[in-house]
């Protein structure tokens, strides 16, 4: 529609410094998925279409890519996006999945950051803390649906995800 916004978002995780190597890959495909969805619900965005690119070292099982990609599959089947390609490569170093989506929000429902006032009500989603220790960062699913329901039901300001944690996203927030 003419009033609708293209919103693009790519994030990634790489192992090491997102998961370990250790990790259920299932579990990584869906964190994978995940991150820029979160950025999706920080605007009130609907998702769409997704590209997924796979670089890992050629000592990785095929029985792992398997399992990686049944993460992204679930992951996406949940807010109803479309893998529709992407590409693979190979490295020496660590795995890394990158996945980019597309999608749109409408003018009159998208929330930035920037629009907080003196005065105003702040409301969290979802337990704070404990992600890694108890590897939720692993699980963890994005508000999209609860940013779409705030926007059409109230005058939202300023809307943002945690993923840096409370301490580190609130002086953002702040000072946006």
């Amino acid at each position: 529609k003419k009033k609708d916004l293209l919103v693009l978002k790519t994030d990634c995780v790489v192992e090491k410094i997102h998961f370990r190597s250790s990790a259920d890959p299932v579990a990584v495909g869906w964190k994978a998925m995940m991150r820029p969805l979160s950025d999706f619900a920080a605007i009130s965005a609907i998702p769409q279409f997704a590209l997924v690119t796979l670089i890992v070292p050629p000592t990785r099982s095929t029985s792992w890519v398997e399992k990686l990609y049944r993460g992204l599959r679930r992951a996406a089947k949940c807010f109803n996006i479309c893998i529709v390609g992407g590409e693979t490569s190979a490295t020496r170093g660590p795995s890394a999945i990158s996945v980019s989506i597309s999608g749109f929000v409408e003018k009159h429902r998208w929330v930035g950051r920037g629009g907080g006032k003196v005065g105003d009500d702040l409301f969290v989603t979802g337990k704070l803390g404990g992600s890694i220790r108890i590897g939720k960062h692993l699980r963890f699913a994005p508000r999209i649906n609860e940013s779409r329901w705030l926007t059409k039901h109230f005058r939202v300001h300023a809307i943002m995800d945690l993923s840096d944690g409370l301490g580190a996203d609130l002086p953002r927030l702040a000072k946006a």
